[in-house]
């Protein structure tokens, strides 16, 4: 799915918003496993974990609605050639195995972990 920024008009703030589209539920199995993301997502609370907030069907598109994290992502500032001071590097592994720990202290069987749920830890503007 594709993940957009967009404000929630209830809550009145800013979200991030993962959209999957028809022709991407087209597999039941694809269709399966974001449903089963978004309800283990919606059970996880962890300050190194993104939160949701909502997930609704609507028109045949599926939306997962999750805090907004500022800042750029792991894999752009990696694709950027960013390079991470050593204190830096450790502080968003710690946050990645908190969150991981937090996953496996919470009995979830992940296949995958996928980025966009996670915060490294610190400074969330820079790193995420």
């Amino acid at each position: 799915g594709e993940v957009y920024r967009a404000t929630h008009s209830r809550l009145k703030r800013e979200v991030a918003v993962k959209v999957i589209r028809r022709n991407q539920q087209e597999s039941q199995v694809f269709y399966e496993n974001f449903l089963r993301e978004i309800e283990t997502l919606g059970q996880l609370d962890h300050p190194n974990m993104v939160r949701a907030f909502d997930a609704l069907e609507f028109d045949g598109y599926l939306f997962l609605v999750m805090e907004l994290l500022d800042g750029d992502s792991l894999k752009s500032l990696a694709t950027q050639g960013k390079a991470f001071t050593l204190v830096d590097a450790l502080k968003v592994m710690l946050g990645l195995a908190r969150a991981v720990g937090h996953l496996h202290d919470s009995h979830v069987a992940c296949t995958r972990y996928l980025p966009i749920y996670f915060k490294a830890g610190y400074d969330t503007s820079i790193i995420k």
